[in-house]
């Protein structure tokens, strides 16, 4: 077995407390601009996806289920309203998730390279990351709305790609 070199992290629920925040957003705001959300209904649509795909499956969720139809305009609204309300609550601070700190300097010291995987988007990370102090640690973080991106695929999907093909260029295989 190879010697590990790198260690991929995700940001959102593992490194810091986001889940709770990001699910109140789209809560509000698909309850606002469409039909009512529950922040536990919201809170299993937000796992694994940015701000914007939470919405979208909040969307499909109501058309189908409740016959409530949804323009463009609703979904941008929505998306709008759910960034906001997500920046100001991280303008105020989230948590760190308990031994999350320790963790990552643990594997930094032994695997190297810290990466950070993140639904969340690149403003709102990095004010994060000022608050918690693992700047130092982390070699590179991939935030949903960083690009490149390819049309159709998910923000997950594209940072998978987007991470290998960084790793690469530091001569980092994905088994390492």
């Amino acid at each position: 077995m190879r010697r590990a070199r790198a260690t991929i992290v995700a940001f959102d629920g593992l490194v810091a407390d986001t889940l709770s925040a990001r699910a109140l957003a789209i809560s509000e705001s698909v309850s606002a601009e469409i039909a009512p959300c529950s922040v536990e209904e919201a809170l299993l649509l937000v796992r694994g996806r940015s701000l914007d795909e939470a919405i979208e499956a909040a969307l499909r969720s109501r058309s189908e289920s409740l016959a409530v139809e949804c323009d463009a305009t609703a979904r941008d609204l929505a998306v709008l309203r759910a960034r906001r309300s997500f920046t100001a609550m991280v303008s105020q601070g989230l948590p760190v998730r308990d031994g999350a700190a320790e963790w990552l300097t643990a594997r930094a010291s032994t695997h190297g390279r810290v990466v950070l995987r993140a639904e969340s988007a690149r403003r709102d990370v990095d004010r994060l990351i000022e608050f918690t102090g693992l700047a130092d640690i982390v070699t590179f973080i991939r935030c949903s709305d960083d690009g490149p991106r390819v049309y159709g695929a998910s923000s997950t999907g594209n940072s998978w790609s987007a991470i290998a093909r960084r790793l690469a260029t530091q001569r980092v295989p994905l088994d390492e």
